[in-house]
């Protein structure tokens, strides 16, 4: 029964973000004994350790349902500075579970001890997602205001593991038609003339059949670059080539519409999510609310709590968050 109370207290503090000072008020303790006169209330040392072992497993459950998701994370960062003139860094996710249920969590809230640099703030947000194992390939979004270090913060991020900093398919015509432009440029020297013609010769050979148009059908690596927002405009290709590769995708545009049109007749309307995994896929990446916790860790931090460390509001305010929903 002692071990029941205890932990009905320490939700309380918890829910309620109340002090964990608050087991040692007068006015606390008699109420306590008047409820359960033989109830013997714990220390704060000990409500101090059970929080720090609660949270350890709301990490850990936390982290294991980051992992089980499968659809796509957008991220939340609010900076602010408590009474006690301790700044932090709060991070919050969300994403939208398979049943189309908007989930929040709260993932940190960092005390910064550095200058809030755009360069710390990118180092912090990634160090955050680490601690939880999220690839920041699966992050889809990073919400924050027009402060200028967090908006250097987000470009860094942008930069450093944005898609396109990846070579892709698309990229292959323009940069082995540009190749093969550079070879025929006229040198006097023989060197250099013999060098051209070699590596003419082996982009040739080795990259042809990619990035030619043989019969009116461009090759898919071509069709790619037509699909990409860097290269869609042709420029690499002749005035014909660049009019045949806009029809092919017009053609196959219009195919696949045709195609879904047909899927879509012969599937019962009540069959709409498994006929379309790929819109609802897309939607699910989207579909991402951005709520923050600024205000549940001000609360957290007020004047009569300044006295916590900042690794137990951190504590205080994680579990606040996510022990409802874990």
């Amino acid at each position: 029964m002692a071990g029941v109370l205890t932990e009905s207290i320490l939700n309380m503090l918890v829910n309620d973000m109340r002090p964990i000072s608050m087991v040692e008020d007068e006015g606390f303790k008699q109420m306590v004994t008047t409820f359960h006169p033989g109830y013997t209330l714990p220390s704060r040392t000990h409500f101090t350790k059970l929080m720090e072992g609660k949270y350890e497993a709301t990490f850990g459950k936390l982290k294991n349902a980051l992992k089980a998701t499968k659809n796509k994370i957008a991220l939340t960062t609010d900076a602010w500075t408590s009474v006690a003139t301790e700044a932090y860094l709060g991070i919050t996710c969300h994403f939208i579970s398979d049943d189309w249920e908007l989930n929040s969590f709260c993932l940190t809230t960092m005390p910064l001890e550095e200058r809030h640099t755009g360069t710390n703030i990118a180092a912090w947000i990634e160090q955050a997602v680490e601690r939880f194992e999220i690839p920041l390939s699966k992050v889809v979004a990073v919400v924050h205001d027009n402060g200028s270090n967090v908006v250097l913060a987000a470009n860094i991020l942008q930069e450093k593991h944005g898609g396109e900093n990846y070579v892709t398919v698309s990229a292959l015509p323009p940069l082995v038609r540009g190749l093969l432009k550079s070879t025929h440029t006229v040198y006097d020297t023989a060197p250099v003339q013999a060098f051209q013609a070699a590596a003419s010769e082996e982009t040739t050979a080795r990259w042809s059949r990619e990035v030619t148009i043989t019969d009116d059908d461009p090759s898919k690596q071509i069709i790619a670059a037509a699909l990409d927002p860097r290269f869609r405009k042709l420029k690499f290709l002749t005035p014909e080539e660049r009019f045949s590769v806009q029809n092919k995708v017009q053609a196959l545009a219009l195919q696949s519409s045709r195609n879904e049109e047909a899927t879509a007749a012969s599937v019962d309307n009540d069959d709409t999510a498994e006929r379309t995994p790929n819109r609802s896929v897309s939607a699910l990446d989207s579909l991402l609310g951005c709520d923050s916790t600024d205000s549940d860790t001000g609360n957290i931090a007020s004047k009569k709590r300044a006295s916590l460390t900042p690794e137990h509001v951190n504590m205080l305010t994680f579990l606040h968050c996510n022990l409802k929903h874990l």
